[in-house]
């Protein structure tokens, strides 16, 4: 299990479900905890030789790691060399619990969100 302390907003129940999925599912080689990209995938661009292409799939809802939670069984981890191998399950979580701090911007927001008390720091039990 890796914990990133750049996500210090994760909630205790992110932890426990996601130990609930990893051993409900046994065939699953890790889990990552994700947040969803908020906009569609067909409003996302990929830059090529200067120009601008559209992506080509139309499916559904897209997501992006959120950085609050990787877990992998280990002889996966040693096989596969990531930590989202082939068979790799997703636990979604939305809002600032998605907050993941690499930026001095990213650290401006998580003071305004808990000076405003728009989170909180999950107590530990």
């Amino acid at each position: 299990m890796l914990l990133q302390a750049t996500s210090p907003f994760r909630h205790p129940d992110l932890l426990r479900d996601g130990l609930a999925n990893m051993r409900a599912n046994k065939e699953a080689q890790a889990l990552v905890a994700v947040k969803p990209v908020d906009v569609g995938l067909a409003h996302i661009y990929t830059a090529s030789a200067g120009y601008l292409s559209r992506l080509s799939s139309e499916s559904g809802a897209a997501f992006v790691p959120s950085g609050a939670l990787y877990m992998i069984r280990p002889a996966a981890l040693r096989e596969s060399k990531t930590f989202t191998p082939s068979r790799c399950l997703y636990l979604q979580h939305n809002g600032l619990t998605t907050l993941d701090i690499d930026t001095e911007d990213d650290w401006i927001i998580a003071e305004a969100a808990l000076g405003a008390g728009r989170i909180s720091l999950p107590e530990m039990k």
